[in-house]
């Protein structure tokens, strides 16, 4: 057997047990007596508790045995509580909720245990399961909110709608200490833009940020809180989605150096909810526009950005604010837009330009004329276009900017020292029905990778889809 550190022998048998149950330790014993020295000698292996309704009590009661003091990582499906025969791993594990470290559960198990045992040790929480906040008086019991001479352990937040709307949780489970927030809403609620503000202005540090399903009301905050912006000088990656009026949102966070940025289906509707809309709506707001002029301003620019997604959210009057914000982007590595409001329909709308269709702007030396200047998104590596676009568009962008084009020759200085620099590498899209033959592999000769998105497609490389998100990362 290979001679292998018993400290890398025990981190792989962490993420088997991570990765398969408590199930992957016994046949490790087997191998050898070395590892099984190893499990032997490893308490917090045993530390790692999967509780779901197909478990065994006996054998999650040794586990929990098995694992003495050591930290704990818990994960409690949520129907858990409900089968009489795993309450006595309920109580053992609330028993032991002082040397939690990671968990996932069900708002109801952690409404059994105290923060006065979590504050302290806890690094990672997932709440999950919650339409509402149950009664939380054994939680808090006791506890004073010394948040701001101590704050608690928590690094990693993902929090329910269940608590979106109850200021007493985010006074203890908020701190300028979280790295990573994760807000779950409501389809059916509508939340306050000064709540949802007020919570991340609790997370000043915040690393990696994902507010997904909820829903704003459609009318502007009150004037003491137009003004109201939250700084995040710390955060590296926003998600945003199935979120209404995103604009609302995106135009109240100030994220300078942001590495990141996805948006993705969020609807363009008026709020099904009121008969009529209140009078000091912008209805500008529905759109991405509000947001993208505002991000245009130094005071908000994210002139680090590497990464851009935008799926099912825009409008066709969004394009030239889009272009203006790229413009402003010099270092964006990766650009992905799925929108049918990208359609090429030249019968339908005023005729194309490069201020007011993405890929001519590609394709225009002068595409950044509004920000930088010369051609827009000088350092792009990735183009993800899924939309009913004009084909010979797209290969124009690829003519000019593929890491394999061949350089145009000229008599002018001036034009081979402003030509596009030969950065774009991948192309994406659907592609294998677009353009002709001739043209298809055209393309493919020009870029390292041509990945057509269509559901065949996508079946015969589904083995391949996931090396290939994992390749774009690096150009992130």
């Amino acid at each position: 057997m290979i001679d292998i550190p018993p400290e890398i022998l025990a981190s792989a048998f962490e993420i088997g047990v991570l990765r398969w149950g408590i199930r992957y330790l016994p046949p490790m014993c087997l191998v050898c007596k070395e590892w099984n020295q190893v499990v032997i000698n490893t308490p917090h292996l045993w530390g790692i508790i999967e509780v779901t309704t197909n478990s065994h009590a006996e054998f999650l009661l040794d586990q929990i045995a098995r694992a003495k003091a050591t930290s704990l990582t818990i994960f409690v499906s949520k129907g858990v509580l409900y089968i009489h025969s795993l309450a006595p791993v309920i109580r053992g594990l609330v028993a032991l909720s002082p040397n939690w470290i990671k968990a996932t559960v069900p708002r109801t198990l952690l409404n059994k245990c105290r923060w006065a045992d979590l504050r302290d040790s806890l690094l990672e929480l997932s709440v999950t399961n919650g339409s509402e906040a149950s009664e939380s008086s054994l939680f808090f019991d006791g506890i004073a909110d010394t948040r701001p001479f101590h704050p608690p352990a928590l690094r990693h937040l993902s929090m329910d709608y269940a608590y979106v709307f109850h200021p007493e949780w985010d006074n203890y489970f908020l701190s300028p200490l979280i790295q990573t927030f994760n807000i779950n809403g409501n389809n059916n609620e509508q939340v306050p833009l000064s709540i949802t503000v007020d919570q991340l202005s609790k997370t000043p540090n915040v690393r990696e940020l994902s507010i997904q399903n909820l829903h704003h009301r459609p009318f502007l905050p009150e004037k003491t809180e137009k003004s109201l912006v939250v700084y995040l000088d710390s955060l590296f990656s926003l998600e945003v989605e199935w979120v209404e009026f995103p604009s609302f949102l995106l135009s109240s966070i100030s994220c300078r150096s942001l590495n990141s940025l996805t948006i993705g289906h969020c609807p363009r509707r008026i709020w099904r909810l009121w008969p009529t809309v209140n009078p000091s709506f912008d209805s500008s707001f529905r759109t991405l526009s509000p947001f993208l002029t505002q991000w245009c301003n130094p005071k908000f620019l994210p002139s680090s950005l590497h990464s851009l997604k935008l799926e099912l959210c825009m409008a066709v009057a969004d394009i030239p604010n889009l272009i203006r914000f790229l413009a402003r982007l010099p270092n964006l590595a990766v650009l992905a837009l799925i929108d049918n409001a990208l359609d090429y329909q030249p019968e339908k709308h005023r005729p194309y330009t490069d201020e007011n269709d993405i890929l001519m702007a590609l394709a225009s030396p002068s595409g950044a004329r509004s920000g930088v200047g010369g051609w827009l998104c000088p350092s792009l590596r990735v183009l993800h276009v899924e939309a009913e676009i004009d084909f010979q568009q797209l290969l124009d962008v690829v003519i000019l900017r593929g890491c394999y084009s061949p350089e145009v020759e000229s008599n002018n200085a001036v034009d081979s020292v402003t030509g596009p620099a030969k950065t774009l590498r991948w192309v994406i899209g659907l592609t294998c029905s677009e353009g002709t033959r001739e043209s298809r592999e055209q393309l493919s000769g020009l870029v390292e990778q041509v990945y057509c998105t269509c559901i065949g497609c996508c079946f015969e490389n589904c083995a391949g889809e996931s090396i290939l998100l994992e390749r774009i990362k690096c150009f992130v």
